[in-house]
């Protein structure tokens, strides 16, 4: 069964979240942002109707300095 387009995205934010979470604990700020953003972009890679959001997360997310700028990121995604 293929996931809609919201459905994808919404997934690709929880999973965003929770690689975010996972550095947060085991390393720094820096990695969880790092990681946080490169799950999301490889996991926007996985849906055709996503796919052309990539780049745009990758650079958005070259800006994010603290957590609070992380989840106005991930929330911005429009599912």
């Amino acid at each position: 069964m293929s996931l809609t387009r919201a459905e994808h995205v919404k997934w690709c934010k929880q999973r965003a979240r929770e690689e975010f979470k996972y550095y947060l604990v085991h390393e720094n700020i820096e990695a969880a942002i790092r990681n946080g953003i490169a799950s999301m972009a490889s996991d926007l890679r996985k849906h055709k109707d996503t796919e052309n959001l990539v780049q745009t997360a990758i650079l958005v997310g070259m800006t994010i300095k603290d957590v609070n700028s992380f989840n106005k990121f991930v929330d911005g995604f429009a599912e």
